[in-house]
């Protein structure tokens, strides 16, 4: 069985267990990918450095069925999808 790289979905060997090239431990299986989520349809949420906050805030969207993005620069940009923040 071949073990994949979770980021660029690279293969390897039994016996490995990190990706050489983004340095993240390899898995069995690919998750299965998020569904595309319109950005007209999201609102600014949170901006910031704080990881620790950010996957707090992720957590609570999961739970609840809101539909998220985050992207990541020099600060992290949460946005969700807008009629959810009524």
């Amino acid at each position: 069985m071949p073990y994949l790289c979770p980021e660029c979905g690279a293969e390897y060997r039994p016996g490995f267990t990190h990706c050489t090239d983004c340095d993240v431990v390899l898995v069995a299986e690919l998750p299965k990918p998020e569904p595309d989520i319109d950005r007209a349809d999201l609102s600014h949420v949170w901006t910031g450095k704080d990881q620790d906050r950010c996957i707090e805030l992720c957590k609570d969207f999961r739970a609840k069925g809101i539909p998220f993005k985050v992207e990541q620069s020099r600060h992290q940009l949460l946005t969700c999808a807008s009629d959810t923040l009524n």
